[in-house]
Order: structure tokens, then sequence, then C-alpha cells
């Protein structure tokens, strides 16, 4: 089992039930040994999402572990937690290998305001599995996955899950980023060569790893934004009250955040949802930390204008 850096006050953990099969897990303290513990993922699509508790106690200077079942509805997890855990602190050499923290700073981005600029921390578990937690506002689970090539290593990285929901990119995008490492200290800095997910790539794209402090990607990210429009469908290029024939394909909720010091505005879609349930999704929360609303239609709107913007609140 794996647990990474505190997120706020609760700690994210991998447990390698079995071969293949994995449950990602939040560990919260309650008393001085009694602990609540809950998944939410898995690499199976399967877990017990029922809150557990488990008293935990530390033996041979902190260097064994053993969890005594309080309550837990899930058999796999307390079979599981019934072993006898010691604490592995070495690692192989290898910088991707179980045990390896590489704190860095994600970097700043107008789009993903939420974790733009934040600190994180990767912790690797088995078999290149990775926590990432970044600063008091989620976890990620990635596995990160090395090529070595002859000069530089290339890296692909897979999100799994996240807690909270919406941090995480599709288990079908592939990252690939290119780093030098230092094996003596794990340094380097991610420099991306490919990825599916916008997110990952602004955010991951020249961090650098384990407090480097070394030459910048040679490459930068291409960010030209069309503005000729009212929103790019991912952000708006104005406010929706402006916006007088509401022009977003699907229809949008405005929400504002800040990032790299100034005002970022996202187009929420709604996919079908009303605008209490978006305000209470998981998408809102991941990129909307200032203001919300609900799709509005200017003063000088004409009548249908109003009444089509209202079939389209209800009917979609």
């Amino acid at each position: 089992m794996t647990f990474g850096k505190a997120v706020g006050e609760w700690i994210p953990g991998i447990l390698n039930l079995s071969e293949g099969s994995l449950s990602f897990t939040t560990w919260t303290q309650e008393t001085a040994t009694r602990w609540n513990v809950k998944d939410f993922g898995s690499t199976d699509d399967w877990f017990c999402g029922k809150e557990a508790q488990y008293t935990i106690e530390f033996f041979n200077a902190c260097a064994e572990i053993h969890f005594t079942v309080l309550h837990d509805i899930c058999g796999d997890r307390t079979s599981f937690l019934s072993n006898v855990f010691t604490l592995d602190d070495t690692t192989d050499g290898d910088c991707l290998s179980t045990g390896t923290e590489l704190p860095t700073r994600l970097s700043e981005s107008k789009d993903y305001p939420r974790l733009s600029g934040d600190s994180a921390t990767v912790v690797f578990g088995a078999n290149n599995y990775a926590l990432v937690s970044v600063s008091n506002t989620a976890v990620i689970v990635q596995r990160w996955r090395s090529n070595p090539g002859t000069v530089e290593d290339e890296v692909h990285i897979v999100d799994l899950a996240s807690h909270p929901e919406g941090f995480a990119c599709s288990g079908v995008d592939v990252g690939n980023y290119l780093t030098k490492w230092d094996e003596d200290t794990c340094q380097g800095r991610l420099c991306f060569s490919e990825d599916a997910c916008a997110q990952r790539l602004e955010l991951f794209h020249n961090i650098g790893l384990n407090d480097f402090e070394g030459d910048f990607c040679s490459r930068d990210l291409d960010n030209e934004v069309v503005t000729e429009h009212c929103s790019t469908g991912k952000q708006w290029l104005r406010h929706p009250d402006d916006c007088v024939a509401q022009d977003v394909p699907g229809g949008c909720m405005y929400c504002a955040g800040i990032a790299m010091g100034e005002t970022t505005t996202w187009c929420l879609d709604r996919q079908g949802a009303g605008c209490e349930q978006v305000f209470g999704s998981s998408v809102r929360q991941a990129y909307c930390n200032l203001q919300f609303e609900c799709p509005a239609v200017s003063v000088g709107a004409s009548l249908v204008m109003f009444i089509c913007s209202l079939l389209a609140l209800f009917l979609r």
C-alpha cells in the first residue's frame, strides 16, 4: 500500500488488493488511533464506496503498521488490511520507483484556475502508480511509465481517478513528456511531447521535479485565442450579458476563477443538466472559484431571443 502527501485534513492512499486490482482511498483521522477510510476509485472500476473505521498502531520504531477493523462492510478491503505492513523507504535507483517523492509546482494556466500554479507532490507506489497531491485541493491518481531514450527519457502519464471528482483526465488520454533525469537527485523537468488531455498538458508542461531549477523546455504551448466570437466553446470571451444571441453550442453556464493573478472566465457545458445540477457538479468545483451564473440574455435582446433562451435552458 502507498500513502501520498496529505491534502488538507485527509491523506490519499493506494491499496494493492491483488495483482492488477488497486483501490484508491482517503484516510481521515478521528482520534489518536482511529481513522476513517473510504474508496473513491479503482483500476477495475469496482470499489467499496462505504466509509469504514480502523485503528492504526505502529511498532518497531514506526517501521511496522497494524490495522484493526472497527467497522467495514467491504470484505476485500478488510482482508487486505488484516496483513502486517512494514515500511519500505528504499528505492532501486529508478526515479519512478516505489517510495520516490517528487515535489513540484504546477504551471500557471488561465484555462484551469483551480490548480494553476499550485504546489504538488508526486508519490510513487508499486508498478509506477502515483498519487499527485495538489496543495489542499485534490489528489490525482496516475501511472507513470518510463521509456528510456538515448538522450532524454520519455515518460508516459495516464490519469486513473481523482478526489474530489473532476480533476482527472480521461483514462484513454495518454500524455508523453520528455525529461532529463539526474539519477542521483531525481531532479528533472517535464517537457511535453504530446498529450491528448489539454488540462494535464497546460499544468504539467515545464514543471520542475524535486526542486529542479535548470533550463526550461525549448518548446512553448500554443495559446492563441480566437476573439471575434462570444465564446470559444470553452471560455467566455465576453460576459454572457454582452452575448445577445447566447451563441455557444449547447448552452453554457458562466463561471469565473483566478489564474496567474488574473480572472479567467469559463463556459460550463450543461450536458442536459439544469442550473442547480451544474452548480453542484464536480466540473464547477474544478473550474469555478469566484462566480457562477446561469445563462442570461442582455437587456437589448428581443422577446423572441429571450423565449429561445428559456426553451434551450429547460429542454436540453
